[in-house]
């Protein structure tokens, strides 16, 4: 077996464990935990990633946690209020700090949270 097949291979057991368990969610989830998770070392889970995914482990993290944020902040309530304040997302959605989910949702998405919401809300195309 070639390094490509292993990583190959520990790329589908890494994607088992994220779609599984949704470690993202658990804030402080390391590498080395979803390695152990998925039956492997921490080098080739590092190594998977880089060269099967063209990511680093905090970058896809952060992307998974960015879809479940953009789900939550368009919640609504039957009287057509936002169902989880934004500080509330950033925490239910995996991230350490709001500060913390505010530079990811920029950099993913290119909007703030608040924008995020006024734009899909309203439909409004930015680009």
């Amino acid at each position: 077996m070639d390094e490509y097949e292993t990583l190959a291979d520990v790329a589908s057991r890494l994607d088992e464990v994220m779609e599984g368990e949704a470690p993202y969610l658990k804030g402080k989830y390391t590498l080395e935990n979803l390695a152990r998770s998925a039956g492997t070392n921490r080098t080739y889970a590092s190594r998977s990633f880089s060269k099967m995914k063209k990511t680093s482990y905090t970058a896809y993290c952060n992307k998974r946690r960015i879809k479940v944020a953009e789900k939550l902040l368009l919640e609504e309530n039957d009287d057509g209020t936002y169902k989880y304040k934004i500080p509330d997302v950033a925490l239910m959605s995996g991230f350490s700090s709001e500060r913390t989910f505010y530079r990811a949702m920029l950099k993913y998405s290119g909007l703030t949270p608040s924008k995020f919401r006024f734009v899909k809300k309203y439909s409004i195309n930015m680009f």
